[in-house]
């Protein structure tokens, strides 16, 4: 049945006064989705028990653009498809023979399983990637290789060749937050560039360094300095799988060097070519280093890289909206159900651990696994089903270890500043173009556990849409 909430949500009114308000929340819901329309926004809600009650709901089975709120569905799924203690492992070998003075008649193999996690610089406890090179080096160092008279094949063939989604907006390619995923990715697959500027506005800017550096790429440089306050507005343009590039807009004006961060257009390139580079200055000659098209199959055994376990990175990968390291889980999951690792793979065994999980797949459509494709869509009413089918299966603390929680981590570090609400919500956010959207758990003040999906497209303006879902969010707190 739906529960009836005593609450004032108008706009015009203060923190203190709608708290006291006596109009029942769906005649201030109804203001609220007035003002909405005037943005020409489409809004759905669904907020629910953990037994499944409905304690209100707009718009529930209405397929929505998910944004970032998508991670949940692909981290989560993928614990239970892998296991939590999953670790993905970056092998090192090669083929061919090692004579007694060291010579190795044949191929240094390096093979990825599409970790994500490889030399991640904004991940704690990760190797650099200089000190992922190190390993590599003394793994070979330890087998007493000292010469290689084959290459240094790199495989990234455990994912497709594929590693952009078809559907991703142009205007987002090349950039760090678009760079895809392979069969190998390092550092992210992100490159920082940094531009030398001055503390006038409208002044033309140089290109100072790459870090690091990346083989190959070409970049024409048209940014400039901008008004005084006006943030960081340069963009990086290009075909993702070319090494040609260009960047304008502007950056603030000020003293010392103001860096951007793009996507590298072929990691397993970036990493032969530093791999080579660090073997060769170390005296182990090798020639060169090749891309492998073609499953390089069976290697003699130098060492391998594992990752975190699964559950570690699916943690990270939600509280920093990792668009990387989800697309990482859904094409594994993919290779892991149908031996494909591709997004058209990654799809089929999503919605195969959703139907076995009896949940109504028509509340959704699945593009790729992070939520930066516009043509995903949620229902409100899959995503709180969602939610509470993993509790059930995991536990509900279990399931808020993943999410970010307000006021601490992530994008809703400063969601619900001011309100009781932020001590008991975790909530992953979702943000892309005229999309805004939050999903997670809400411990009311009795501490009744409450799942909640809100999501808002079409609409003009972010900040005033997250105020007004601040404040549906507080009023549920209080009431329950």
């Amino acid at each position: 049945m739906y529960i009836r909430l005593v609450i004032s949500v108008c706009l015009l009114l203060s923190f203190d006064e709608y708290l006291v308000g006596q109009s029942s929340f769906s005649d201030q819901l109804k203001d609220l989705l007035e003002d909405s329309r005037s943005e020409s926004a489409a809004f759905g809600i669904s907020i629910k028990a953990l037994d499944g009650e409905v304690l209100y709901q707009h718009q529930p089975k209405t397929r929505f653009i998910p944004a970032s709120t998508f991670k949940l569905i692909t981290s989560l799924s993928a614990i239970d498809i892998l296991g939590a203690d999953y670790s993905y492992a970056t092998s090192v070998g090669y083929i061919g023979t090692v004579a007694e003075d060291g010579v190795l008649t044949g191929d240094i193999v390096i093979k990825g399983s599409g970790d994500p996690s490889l030399a991640a610089i904004e991940m704690d406890d990760q190797a650099t990637l200089d000190q992922l090179l190190s390993k590599v080096l003394s793994m070979i160092r330890k087998k007493g290789i000292t010469c290689v008279t084959g290459s240094l094949m790199v495989d990234g063939t455990f994912f497709d060749s594929q590693g952009i989604h078809p559907s991703w907006s142009w205007d987002d390619l090349t950039n760090y937050y678009a760079s895809g995923a392979y069969g190998i990715n390092v550092h992210q697959n992100l490159y920082k560039l940094s531009f030398k500027r001055t503390n006038i506005a409208h002044q033309e800017t140089t290109i100072e360094k790459i870090e690091p550096s990346v083989p190959g790429l070409d970049i024409r440089n048209e940014v400039s300095t901008g008004p005084i306050g006006s943030g960081d507005n340069a963009y990086i343009y290009g075909d993702p799988y070319s090494n040609k590039r260009w960047v304008e807009g502007t950056i603030p004006p000020g003293k010392g060097q103001f860096s951007i961060k793009g996507a590298i257009p072929n990691p397993m390139a970036f990493l032969g070519h530093h791999l080579v580079t660090r073997l060769v200055d170390s005296g182990i000659q090798v020639n060169g280093y090749k891309v492998a098209k073609e499953k390089s199959g069976a290697i003699e055994p130098l060492g391998s890289i594992r990752s975190k376990p699964l559950s570690a990175l699916a943690t990270f990968a939600n509280h920093t909206s990792n668009n990387l390291f989800c697309e990482a889980f859904f094409k594994t999951i993919g290779a892991t159900k149908t031996g494909e690792g591709s997004y058209i793979a990654g799809r089929e065994a999503l919605e195969a651990y959703l139907r076995e999980a009896q949940l109504d797949i028509s509340g959704i459509r699945i593009e790729d696994g992070s939520g930066l494709s516009a043509r995903n869509r949620v229902s409100p009413e899959f995503m709180t089903e969602f939610l509470a089918y993993q509790i059930r299966s995991n536990g509900l603390e279990k399931v808020k270890q993943y999410i970010p929680k307000t006021g601490l981590q992530g994008s809703v570090r400063r969601f619900l500043n001011g309100y009781e609400a932020q001590e008991s919500c975790w909530l992953k956010s979702g943000s892309i173009n005229n999309v805004l959207a939050y999903a997670g758990i809400l411990e009311g003040k009795s501490k009744q556990p409450i799942l909640i999906s809100i999501v808002a497209n079409g609409h003009d303006s972010n900040r005033n849409l997250r105020g007004q879902m601040e404040r549906i969010i507080e009023t549920i707190y209080q009431e329950f």
